[in-house]
């Protein structure tokens, strides 16, 4: 542990006791206090966002963010052969998606991290119109494109278990893509209303490893772009690894809207990020184009399963929008 010694002398801190709980995150005591030694995936290109994401959280004082501590000489961060590292306060308990209050605990701060950081731009309705048609076009392409390999699947007298894992799932696949292609007309007549866009803080890797009692960590990869990509992860995420908190997910939506109110513009785009199935239609081409003896059918199952509970959940979500507009009127 002697390079953590050295990288910790910037900050006059002397440790008893250095613990590595992974190859990139170290456990650090000293003077009656626990510190989280992080060696970064920054460079010196993303290590001056970085800077300005912390720089904008102190602006704008977001406590949901994880504070750094600063070196001797005010810097965020040290810089040991090559790598960039920072240190923390070290957190102890992750309680991730543990019930509904946590839930509506996560919609609550990274809603008030997008609104606090909200700019406005003005709307490029050409550009946006030409990206959507060209979408809407791609899923009618789609769509025959996975009818055909459902009849090449239903000609085998055998098919294998990747294949009949296709077949399942083909009825929603197909509604996923129609309800996609209806999204796209909603948008591009709810643009013609709008006139700006606004532009947020976004996490840029939103899920549960991230998220503890008080803070989101782990800011390596934030952006500035439309709050809906941050939302889009963190439901993606749970969908997968959170399958059993899809309720809580949709019921309590309202609390990050009272946050952060989306436009009905907005909550399409949403539901059609949520709803894009080119990487499950990706996966079953590789299978019918590749060579079987050089993939695993085991692998290509997972993923293929873990994508498919996604899309369950974004045509989930979209009928809970439904509901809400129709309660509304």
């Amino acid at each position: 542990m002697e390079k953590q010694a050295e990288i910790l002398k910037a900050y006059n801190i002397y440790p008893q006791a250095i613990v590595a709980v992974t190859d990139r995150l170290h456990k650090v005591k000293a003077g009656g206090k626990e510190y989280a030694l992080k060696r970064s995936r920054l460079d010196k290109q993303s290590i001056e966002n970085w800077v300005s994401v912390y720089t904008r959280a102190n602006q704008e004082n977001l406590h949901e963010i994880i504070p750094v501590y600063l070196t001797r000489n005010r810097e965020m961060y040290v810089e040991f052969a090559g790598e960039f590292y920072y240190l923390t306060p070290w957190i102890e308990t992750n309680t991730r998606f543990i019930g509904e209050n946590r839930i509506q605990s996560i919609y609550r701060q990274i809603g008030r991290i997008h609104v606090q950081t909200k700019n406005l731009y003005r709307l490029n309705k050409d550009e946006l119109t030409n990206r959507f048609q060209t979408y809407q076009g791609n899923c009618t392409k789609d769509e025959t494109r996975l009818l055909a390999w459902i009849e090449i699947i239903e000609q085998k007298h055998y098919p294998s278990p990747f294949e009949l894992q296709v077949l399942t799932h083909y009825r929603d696949i197909r509604f996923s893509l129609f309800r996609s292609r209806q999204l796209v007309d909603e948008i591009l007549s709810l643009a013609e209303e709008e006139s700006s866009w606004g532009i947020s803080l976004n996490h840029g890797n939103l899920q549960a490893g991230h998220i503890f009692d008080h803070y989101f960590i782990n800011w390596e990869s934030a952006c500035y772009k439309h709050a809906v990509f941050d939302l889009m992860d963190l439901f993606r995420y749970g969908a997968i690894h959170e399958p059993q908190l899809k309720s809580h997910f949709l019921k309590n939506f309202s609390t990050y809207m009272e946050e952060n109110p989306l436009t009905s513009l907005e909550q399409a785009l949403l539901s059609l990020y949520l709803l894009n199935s080119e990487e499950y239609l990706r996966l079953v081409e590789q299978y019918h184009t590749t060579n079987e003896t050089n993939i695993s059918h085991i692998q290509l199952s997972i993923e293929l399963e873990q994508i498919y509970r996604r899309l369950i959940f974004g045509l989930s979500f979209q009928e809970m929008l439904e509901q809400r507009a129709r309660k509304a009127d």
